[in-house]
């Protein structure tokens, strides 16, 4: 990686699932300031010097389809949602500029502060992935190497590292489709 480009990687918050009409207003509310707003203020402050230098990488942290819909994980879910509508746009919107955006996850529940301690600690599938496997396919998405590669969806338990990093990242991609499908 070059030390002269700039790289952000946006991360977001989640509470513990809950019905939404239950929801507290407040908490609803910062869920939805941090993930949205915050990534989009981020972005917003660094974005222009990444223009500016003809390089950039933007990755946007989302989660898994099931959980984007998961009953009690609103507004978890639907901001997540947001972050990847916001982010294909953002990735048309750079198209030409040398600035790369992409949504990188798991691919499943990940072990992290995320879900609460418990014998039964588990994703909505029964598995739970190792927060490591994101570190994987993260370094290739900031690397030279996967420069010109903007508006895609890559799934971290997909990188095979028995592949070359190109051909991994290809197998992590996910198939793009033509507009999102919620419902």
């Amino acid at each position: 990686m070059s030390s002269s480009t700039m790289r952000l990687i946006s991360e977001t918050f989640n509470t513990q699932p809950t019905k939404f009409w239950e929801a507290d207003p407040q908490a609803w509310a910062a869920i939805v300031a941090t993930n949205i707003n915050g990534t989009f203020n981020m972005a917003r402050a660094a974005v222009p010097h990444m223009v500016t230098a003809g390089f950039g990488k933007v990755i946007n942290i989302s989660t898994s389809d099931q959980t984007i819909v998961r009953k009690g994980y609103a507004p978890y879910g639907p901001t997540k949602a947001a972050l990847e509508a916001t982010s294909r746009i953002w990735a048309q919107d750079l198209a030409g500029t040398g600035v790369d955006v992409n949504v990188y996850l798991p691919g499943g529940a990940a072990d992290t502060g995320l879900l609460p301690d418990s014998p039964d600690k588990k994703g909505a599938d029964g598995n739970l992935l190792p927060a490591s496997i994101m570190r994987r396919a993260i370094l290739w998405l900031c690397a030279d190497q996967s420069n010109g590669q903007t508006g895609g969806r890559y799934i971290a338990r997909l990188w095979d590292d028995n592949l070359a990093p190109a051909e991994a990242a290809e197998a992590a991609r996910s198939a793009p489709v033509a507009k999102p499908m919620i419902m």
